[in-house]
């Protein structure tokens, strides 16, 4: 298209030069005609021939871009990575089976309060699942999945009342003898127990007769529905009863422990050191008394009130020493007297030990005049304190706890 119009435009000059010159011919002399046109000629040629070269160059010059390819863009190289991380990686734990309880480590009033809890959980359970029976038998049809609703709570309570009996067995084991004023109703609360266990055994019994007869598409016979509700009422008639007799224990227990600390601390001395040695001498017998009363896990009325006497009166001859290290050491056992008489075992025997080691140190201190060997040389062996109590192995309520029947 280029071209062409050059081409028009060096035609279009030659014409207009042509005018021009037949004009000037007509007006002056006539000119050298032959000259002027081979001039235009010669002209026109050249701007011809310069057009063309132009138009050549620019065709050159286009087929060398289109010829020539792109330089293209620098591309990142891509980085591979020659790991394979898993989002749904999983990380299978095997659970470690839960440490059985160590009852020793407990006071009675944590025993107490785990035997509360137990029984608790035990009676909701039970009134739960006696409730689910109650409405899965109410049209006299029992399916399976109203068979399996009554199964859990069933489960729920069969755990419940092994945690009870495990904890009453434990404090049989370790307070009983301490717990003289509710030995009765600790009985009485066992049996009950023991007949809740029972029913839920019963239970389980006919929820698995009811499941087989279920599996074989057989219907239920209403002897068998009648054992279901019937033993449901009876477990919930014992639950009742159960719990009843765990509030009464209870709160005679808390009147039975306060009485109990406070006759230990008011136990009135009789005898006092008149000097420091003696009464060091009297402090490690209260000291020694109650280290091996504890070396059995257990403490009796009787050792408890030997270990009380020990300490009345090692207090009243710290307290008539005017020597404030020996003064000072009279707070610490009413403390230790006290978590005795709390049943608070474990931490009493803790308290022993430290106490032990803060004797140690004042043992060495020149605390004036006392026997010629030493004020410590040979500290007072533990009287006897074997009581007179009805042997417990042979035939007594809770000599041997009832264990729970293995299903």
């Amino acid at each position: 298209m280029k071209r062409n119009n050059l081409s028009n435009y060096v035609l279009l000059t030659v014409l207009v030069l042509g005018l021009l010159l037949t004009g000037c011919r007509n007006a002056r002399s006539e000119p050298n005609a032959q000259a002027t046109i081979d001039a235009a000629v010669a002209a026109t040629a050249n701007a011809q021939q310069s057009v063309e070269a132009t138009i050549a160059a620019a065709v050159a010059a286009t087929a060398t871009a289109q010829a020539t390819p792109p330089v293209p863009t620098a591309v990142p190289t891509p980085v591979v990575i020659n790991q394979t991380i898993n989002l749904t990686q999983t990380t299978t734990v095997n659970p470690t089976p839960a440490a059985a309880q160590d009852y020793t480590t407990l006071s009675e009033e944590e025993l107490v309060a785990l035997i509360e809890q137990s029984v608790a959980q035990a009676a909701a359970a039970t009134n739960q699942y006696s409730t689910e029976t109650a409405n899965a038998t109410a049209d006299d049809t029992v399916t399976a999945e109203e068979v399996q609703t009554v199964e859990v709570y069933v489960q729920g309570a069969e755990e419940a009342i092994n945690t009870a009996e495990e904890a009453m067995a434990a404090y049989y084991e370790l307070y009983y003898d301490l717990a003289v004023e509710t030995q009765a109703e600790l009985a009485e609360l066992n049996q009950t127990l023991e007949e809740l266990s029972g029913s839920v055994d019963e239970m389980n019994e006919t929820l698995v007769e009811i499941n087989e007869t279920l599996n074989e598409g057989v219907a239920l016979a209403e002897e068998t529905i009648a054992a279901l509700e019937a033993t449901a009422q009876a477990a919930s008639t014992q639950v009742a009863e159960l719990q009843q007799q765990t509030q009464t224990w209870q709160a005679d227990y808390q009147a039975q422990v306060e009485a109990r600390v406070t006759n230990a601390l008011n136990i009135q001395p009789t005898q006092r050191a008149d000097n420091p040695q003696a009464a060091l001498q009297d402090t490690f017998a209260f000291l020694q008394s109650g280290q091996q009363a504890l070396a059995d896990q257990r403490l009796t009325p009787d050792e408890l009130t030997t270990i009380a006497q020990l300490g009345a009166n090692a207090k009243a001859g710290l307290a008539a020493q005017n020597q404030p290290q020996l003064q000072q050491l009279s707070g610490t056992i009413s403390t230790i007297t006290e978590q005795l008489a709390r049943g608070n075992l474990s931490q009493a025997r803790g308290s022993l030990d430290q106490f032990n080691n803060s004797l140690g140190g004042i043992a060495q201190l020149d605390l004036g005049s006392g026997p010629a060997d030493g004020p410590l040389a040979n500290p007072p062996e533990r009287p006897n304190l074997q009581p007179d109590l009805p042997d417990r192995s042979a035939d007594g309520p809770l000599a041997n706890p009832p264990s729970r029947p293995t299903r």
